[in-house]
């Protein structure tokens, strides 16, 4: 998404994920600390997600390590058995260095964890969180999404006309990237008012295990992302964000 002064955006979050073996789990026990040494000198804050002594099979696909270049701070990185993630808030978020960040945060598991598992292929992920103040009391959702998200819901069965909340997903097959996936759901997000939680992702099928390519695929899953979302809220809404 281009950095506009008063954007939506709340954080961005890249993810690579990776299957597991039974078998696997007993080779995580290091993972962490050898992952650490990679990245310490820019992720220097590190925090155990996990209390000592649970089993990583009850965790499979789940951070148990936090690493933070400033405690508390965007961006930051966590790692798991199956995982590794970055995410960033909009005020550190420009995508130039994101994207640098990505390949940082994602180069050790290239070399660590062929080492411990099947790296035959990976999943990748790019999701966007954008959250638009909403009185769900004062105004109709649906009139909201159709004249400002140019999405169109009718609901003939029932007469009610307000809605109280909403949980919508939708999702559609990319050639180029797997497929794109759009959520809407009632919220709150950093002590904000009440509101519309506004998701867009690109997620990848079966990727071929390269960093160079993992890359390209980042790099086209967020100038597709981008563009949807300009066109979904072009018109008064969008301009309001400049």
């Amino acid at each position: 998404m281009s950095k506009l002064p008063n954007a939506p955006l709340q954080e961005v979050s890249a993810q690579l994920k990776w299957h597991l073996k039974q078998e696997d789990f007993e080779n995580y026990g290091f993972l962490a600390g050898d992952y650490y040494a990679q990245i310490k000198n820019s992720y220097e804050k590190r925090t155990n997600l996990i209390p000592d002594g649970v089993p990583f099979q009850y965790v499979a696909n789940n951070p148990t390590h936090k690493f933070n270049k400033k405690e508390g701070e965007f961006p930051f990185i966590v790692i798991g058995p199956g995982i590794v993630a970055i995410n960033v808030d909009d005020e550190n978020y420009f995508w130039e260095e994101f994207i640098n960040e990505i390949e940082f945060s994602f180069n050790p598991a290239f070399e660590l964890i062929p080492k411990l598992s099947d790296f035959h292929h990976i999943h990748l992920s790019l999701e966007y969180i954008d959250f638009f103040e909403f009185d769900f009391k004062q105004k109709n959702i649906l009139d909201f999404l159709g004249n400002s998200m140019h999405t169109n819901i009718n609901k003939d069965f029932i007469k009610q006309a307000k809605i109280n909340s909403i949980d919508l997903n939708f999702s559609y097959n990319d050639d180029e990237l797997g497929y794109v996936k759009f959520s809407y759901s009632k919220g709150k997000i950093k002590g904000k008012s009440e509101g519309l939680i506004f998701r867009t992702s690109a997620i990848s099928g079966v990727h071929p295990s390269e960093i160079t390519k993992s890359i390209q695929w980042f790099n086209k899953a967020h100038n597709r992302c981008s563009y949807l979302f300009k066109e979904m809220t072009k018109g008064k809404l969008y301009e309001s964000f400049s």
